[in-house]
């Protein structure tokens, strides 16, 4: 028997098996339990999700060898959320599996850029990133934007965007690099969502003062027009009064 060679009895495999193979960081054992099972059903895709957040090492491996593996990259989660492998690793600031996933994706695999969550929010990737201010993430989806036609201005539940997310908040650093690049990748900062909110409304309703003085110093610059009304006939001004009359 050649070395280093699990020899395992060809019976089904459960979940709990494979996850305590990601949770000990076996590449090799994983790979042998995969190689033996006998039921084509088990979803090796959840395997993925659930490994991005306990070993960034292992799920990379599960990227690098989706197609030896038949693990579809786009696959959801078994909760109610359904949130892709991508949304995850945006969600907790996993910039290498973001890299590895998109890296897939421009050479044609189905990573559902765009999809959104099924959950009460309706995220996106996209609205992952911003929401938590990750910036290496953020600048990574704003770089293959234009190649994989990532939709930079989505709107989540309430026809909220990233942006409206960053702002809302307190990503500084996050909202400021929306802004620097809404020309060239068309990023909409004037968006409003469901109530009438815009971005600015969403920093004076939050109290996000940094985000509140960015946007009135980039207004002119990136036409961000600081005197939209909301549906119930309010400026961001009017959020935050006290604020604009010190």
């Amino acid at each position: 028997m050649a070395e280093n060679v699990i020899e395992l009895q060809p019976v089904a495999i459960d979940d709990g098996t494979m996850q305590k193979a990601i949770e000990e960081n076996d590449w090799e054992k994983f790979k042998a339990l995969v190689e033996n099972r006998k039921f084509k059903f088990l979803p090796i895709g959840n395997l993925l999700y659930y490994s991005i957040s306990k070993s960034e090492l292992f799920a990379l491996e599960l990227i690098k060898n989706n197609v030896e593996l038949e693990l579809k990259l786009n696959q959801r989660s078994t909760d109610d959320a359904k949130r892709t492998p991508l949304m995850k690793a945006c969600e907790l600031g996993k910039t290498e599996i973001v890299q590895a996933l998109l890296e897939k994706a421009k050479n044609n695999q189905d990573i559902a850029v765009n999809a959104q969550e099924s959950s009460r929010d309706k995220y996106s990737a996209w609205h992952f990133a911003c929401e938590k201010g990750h910036q290496k993430i953020v600048d990574l989806l704003i770089q293959n934007a234009k190649y994989l036609q990532i939709n930079l201005n989505i709107g989540a539940n309430l026809n909220r965007t990233g942006f409206m997310n960053a702002c809302k908040y307190g990503k500084i650093q996050v909202a400021e690099t929306i802004i620097n690049n809404s020309v060239e990748y068309g990023i909409d900062l004037n968006a409003q969502d469901n109530f009438g909110y815009t971005a600015f409304h969403n920093a004076c309703d939050k109290k996000k003062r940094e985000v509140v003085d960015l946007l009135l110093a980039k207004a002119e610059s990136h036409k961000i027009n600081l005197d939209i009304k909301d549906k119930a006939g309010k400026t961001g001004y009017d959020l935050w009064p006290e604020y604009f009359k010190k």
